[in-house]
């Protein structure tokens, strides 16, 4: 579990790399100025619209804590939690019910008992993974309008790009040529 949450951390600081400058009013304010639907993709945009889904399916609410807005998060990381702990704690049921007969089968001590655990069971496993995809859809909301945010305050202020590259080419001398290797480098701005 720790090998999990410790991926999960180094992939999310790979997502918010370049998002670790970008400060913008909360979601709530932002969604009735930008339509998430007029999003397209810029490299220059602080958050990754297609890891935010990732991160907010596979948790919950993280996505949502790393755009800084920690009351959705909360509110999805906690009700995850919730269902997680409801799904452990009737599996623990289900488990303790469990015997073996005369012949040496698994049954219930108490059949009606098992019944309830299970289905309470899978009512939290169908609740969590509801809300598994609704984080996904609106983290990537949150990102498409936070990036559109971003886009409108940064808009006339080109960043500075610092460009190196491999140089290869071939220079003739007297009786061939010679392959000449160096690096290429240029500044934008």
């Amino acid at each position: 579990m720790k090998k999990l949450i410790l991926i999960a951390a180094l992939l999310m600081a790979a997502f918010t790399a370049k998002a670790q400058y970008a400060s913008a009013p909360k979601y709530k304010e932002l969604k009735n100025v930008y339509n998430h639907h007029e999003y397209f993709q810029s490299e220059d945009d602080p958050y990754s619209v297609p890891w935010a889904g990732v991160f907010g399916f596979f948790v919950p609410g993280s996505s949502q804590l790393v755009m800084k807005e920690p009351v959705r998060g909360l509110i999805f990381l906690g009700g995850s939690f919730v269902c997680s702990q409801v799904i452990s704690s009737a599996g623990d049921n289900i488990l303790e019910n469990l015997t073996t007969d005369s012949n040496g089968n698994l049954t219930f001590k108490d059949q009606a008992q098992a019944e309830k655990d299970l289905k309470l069971m899978l009512g939290a496993g169908v609740v969590e993974l509801g809300i598994a995809i609704w984080s996904c859809i609106d983290a990537k909301k949150v990102a498409k309008v936070k990036n559109l945010y971003y886009r409108d305050m940064t808009s006339g202020k080109k960043p500075v790009k610092f460009n190196v590259d491999p140089y290869l080419s071939y220079t003739p001398t007297s009786n061939s040529t010679a392959p000449v290797a160096g690096v290429s480098m240029s500044i934008s701005f």
